[in-house]
């Protein structure tokens, strides 16, 4: 009986070795070639497509059992990775602005897409620019004129009749050089033609049930540095991450003044009395000091805009930016 089994598995071997020595590949009605990153392709239209070579009929990829071929070419397909493109330029357009606090820009990015408004961020260049970076009286006319420009040349790119910015009424009463910039290159106020002053634009605001009306005032990063301190992406990131640090402690409206080794910390004077308690004080101060400040003061004037240019009022030495 065992004789009788072994004759009989020896016979289905020799059964299967004649099978498949007559088997070819090369019978299948559509030999499958290798793809490789010579020939993968990206069409704009349809995204990845696959220019196939047929493979030779008697190279060794297509002596290979029809399964262990399949796994072959699951295993050997590359990664296909987009080329640079429209797509891909726009997700670079909103690349860190180290003058601008990031929550500002993303939550600017929400409200357009909100409300399908168009836009178009400029890159600006004042960190390159001296006069900039030194950070006297004219430090926001330089930032202006950097800003103006380029809106200039944006403008005159899509045939639009003017270039706007956002002062309204209650800018003209304070020390801001950015507006000479503004008068230099024609840029329109709006605001200031309609007449309206900061309460009434947040009061129309309201009414048009748009969600920002209440926002906190929130100004370029550079003018939170005292003048004369020059202008740096590691101070400016100071007092990012600084104000940042205290909104999640509770407190909205902040300014962090950087004098040096000293923080000056404004809030929100209705915000002053939590603020002064004992465990809020140690709480701010175990998230600012970190930070690379030795010192962290808390003004008890609390928080108002442009403060600044208290030192800069007090003097007659101001000119006019050249």
């Amino acid at each position: 009986m065992h004789r009788a089994a072994r004759q009989h598995a020896r016979s289905r071997t020799a059964l299967r070795d004649s099978y498949h020595s007559k088997l070819e590949i090369n019978s299948l009605p559509s030999p499958l070639p290798i793809p490789t990153r010579s020939n993968l392709t990206y069409n704009k239209a349809n995204g990845p497509c696959r220019q196939i070579r047929e493979a030779p009929r008697n190279s060794a990829a297509t002596r290979q059992r029809p399964g262990r071929l399949l796994r072959r070419h699951r295993l050997r397909l590359p990664r296909l990775r987009r080329p640079p493109g429209p797509r891909r330029q726009n997700a670079g357009r909103h690349r860190r602005l180290p003058f601008l606090p990031r929550a500002e820009l993303a939550a600017a990015l929400a409200f357009v897409a909100d409300h399908n408004i168009p836009i178009q961020i400029l890159r600006t260049n004042e960190l390159e620019n001296l006069d900039y970076q030194r950070n006297d009286a004219h430090r926001c006319f330089h930032c202006k004129d950097e800003l103006f420009q380029q809106m200039e040349e944006a403008r005159a790119a899509r045939n639009f009749a003017h270039i706007a910015y956002g002062m309204n009424l209650d800018d003209r009463a304070d020390f801001r050089p950015g507006q000479q910039a503004a008068a230099q290159h024609h840029a329109v106020a709006p605001l200031v033609t309609a007449g309206l002053t900061k309460q009434e634009i947040r009061t129309l605001a309201q009414q048009s049930g748009l969600t920002l009306w209440d926002k906190p005032a929130s100004a370029c990063l550079s003018s939170r540095i005292e003048y004369g301190r020059p202008v740096t992406r590691e101070n400016l990131s100071q007092v990012e991450q600084a104000e940042e640090a205290l909104h999640a402690l509770g407190f909205p409206q902040v300014r962090v003044r950087h004098h040096g080794d000293l923080a000056r910390i404004e809030i929100a004077r209705a915000d002053l009395p939590r603020a002064l308690s004992l465990p809020k004080l140690e709480a701010i101060t175990a998230a600012i000091k970190p930070l690379g400040f030795l010192y962290v003061t808390l003004d008890t004037e609390g928080y108002r805009s442009g403060s600044m240019n208290d030192t800069l009022l007090a003097s007659s030495s101001i000119l006019p930016a050249r």
